[in-house]
């Protein structure tokens, strides 16, 4: 889901905030065989959601610093006149962010929820 208004740094801040709370209240009440088992996602067990959700978020500090896709080889995109080199024309900095943050965990959790029921 994209963000349709632009919002400002600290209501991007608070969703982030907010959402990553409820992301690891949710995760500490589960336990290793729950964090372990395959099925969550596909194959994947929460732990390899968390894997994955962590890489994601690990690359968006590189973007914030360099205000680019940088980082990682798989951001290797074509350059465009986007905001950012790199970034597709439709993308907006605070949808990048939303998208591998608060939107990422929002995403998963219900594959997790119903995997756990």
């Amino acid at each position: 889901m994209k963000i349709n208004e632009p919002i400002t740094k600290q209501q991007l801040l608070e969703k982030i905030r907010q959402s990553r709370a409820e992301w690891e209240s949710f995760l500490s009440r589960l336990d290793e065989d729950q964090l372990i088992k395959p099925g969550a996602s596909g194959e994947w067990s929460v732990k390899d959601i968390i894997a994955h959700l962590n890489w994601h978020e690990r690359e968006m500090i590189a973007v914030i610093q360099t205000h680019a896709l940088a980082g990682s080889d798989l951001w290797n995109l074509p350059l465009d006149p986007g905001r950012f080199p790199g970034m597709l024309l439709d993308w907006q900095p605070w949808d990048l962010l939303a998208s591998n943050t608060y939107e990422h965990y929002a995403s998963h959790l219900p594959q997790i929820q119903a995997m756990i029921k």
